[in-house]
């Protein structure tokens, strides 16, 4: 956790949907960090259900346990996304 939100705020647990601001950047090894996604390239925040097949188990594990208005950073490995070929613009 980068920043902490609000200490009074439920915690998200599984079941719960949440809307998040982020940034999707591929890091690889040598190299400069690469956005893919955005929620501001999408228009605003985006509503995730932290439910199985919602969205990679990597993003999901990492949102569980935050506040209203923490900032995270969530590193998410090829297993906990959609492996090493990635899918459509996301990379491995």
């Amino acid at each position: 956790i980068l920043a902490v939100g609000e200490s009074a705020a439920p915690v998200a647990h599984a079941g719960d949907t949440v809307e998040i601001e982020f940034r999707a950047l591929h890091i690889a090894s040598g190299a400069s960090p690469s956005e893919f996604d955005s929620s501001a390239g999408r228009g605003g925040p985006l509503r995730v259900p932290l439910t199985d097949g919602s969205a990679v188990p990597g993003l999901l594990r990492g949102l569980e346990g935050l506040r209203v208005g923490d900032v995270a950073r969530i590193e998410i490995p090829a297993e906990l996304g959609y492996g090493a070929p990635g899918r459509g613009p996301i990379p491995g």
